[in-house]
């Protein structure tokens, strides 16, 4: 008997395959990933409905990871159909799931579940919203973990900042939403300081990821221009995009937008509308520090964060939390 599981990563592959390529796009909101995912959500319930089969959801989780934990290549698909079935299970449930995955053996899925659940909705959201948990399961991720809360509270001092930076670069995660919220919780010196250190030690496609993931917009021509000298120009339209957000739309048609990370020509038009847009335009920036289009010494409402990608709401929600806790500690 099929199990709830076992349905979805075996009928609904292709499905989860797509989810997992929107969640790297900087061109999909997290509103409507979460649609795509409550959508699949209704197709496994309604095949719940026709075929009267009973499904034992958790256990057959567990029989599922216990049985394809090693193979790490999966873990995407798995917490993917993890989170669909998290919106089928009961709250008792749930509750079960999240008692599994504290288990040593689960720790990769956990951490891979804890970065795509933030679109999850429900009783388990809270519970999932413990990211902090995710960065502190080695020497080099506590390192970064640690050196972002006491960010929030203190300014770091150069040789901190300069063992922090190493350490996102080991982890691979100098791309990444961390290295984004990290970057944000400087002041000016201090971020300028961070952009020359990784320019003078790592690759320029580093340098320049680092210095669209502090939000200034003054870095974005700077990344235009080097759109058709990359090999692949896919992450620095991310990055663009991640910063500008849909004000890049006033800038450069969204088609364009959209074909300029895998085809030259596009990247060849991508420059040059820029260029006629931008000097008219400029002003309307001036100097920003954005995610997604939002300055983040304003609030941004619930419905607005529906429209950003997953890698900027995940910098945003991030943000929020650790402001949250840091007023928490001041009133305790």
């Amino acid at each position: 008997m099929d199990k709830v599981l076992s349905l979805i990563l075996n009928e609904h592959k292709a499905a989860l395959s797509n989810l997992n390529v929107m969640q790297q796009s900087a061109f999909y909101s997290i509103g409507f990933i979460d649609q795509v995912r409550q959508q699949l959500a209704l197709k496994v319930q309604a095949y719940q409905g026709a075929s009267n089969v009973q499904f034992e959801m958790v256990q057959r989780i567990i029989e599922e990871i216990e049985t394809l934990k090693q193979q790490e290549t999966l873990l995407d698909d798995i917490a993917e159909a993890c989170l669909v079935a998290l919106l089928l299970m009961s709250n008792s449930q749930k509750q079960r799931l999240l008692g599994l995955l504290n288990r040593h053996e689960f720790t990769l899925l956990k951490n891979k579940l804890l970065e795509k659940s933030l679109t999850i909705s429900g009783s388990a959201n809270s519970d999932f919203l413990n990211w902090a948990n995710v960065y502190g399961n080695s020497d080099t991720k506590a390192i970064i973990y640690k050196a972002i809360k006491r960010a929030v509270k203190q300014l770091p001092d150069m040789p901190e900042m300069q063992e922090t930076v190493n350490a996102f670069e080991k982890a691979a995660m100098i791309n990444s939403p961390l290295m984004s919220v990290y970057l944000l919780l400087l002041d000016p010196q201090r971020m300028n300081f961070v952009c020359n250190y990784v320019s003078q030690q790592f690759t320029r496609e580093q340098a320049i990821a680092v210095l669209l993931q502090t939000g200034a917009t003054k870095y974005v021509p700077m990344a235009v221009a080097l759109l058709t000298e990359v090999r692949s120009a896919k992450n620095l339209v991310a990055g663009i995009k991640r910063c500008l957000g849909s004000q890049l739309d006033e800038l450069v048609a969204f088609d364009t937008q959209v074909q300029a990370g895998d085809c030259k020509q596009a990247a060849v038009d991508f420059q040059r509308q820029f260029a006629l847009s931008w000097p008219e335009q400029k002003i309307n920036f001036n100097d920003q520090t954005l995610v997604y289009g939002f300055a983040m010494n304003r609030p941004v409402s619930v419905a607005s964060l529906q429209g950003v990608d997953f890698f900027s709401w995940q910098v945003i929600t991030i943000l929020n939390a650790l402001k949250y806790d840091c007023q928490n500690s001041q009133a305790s």
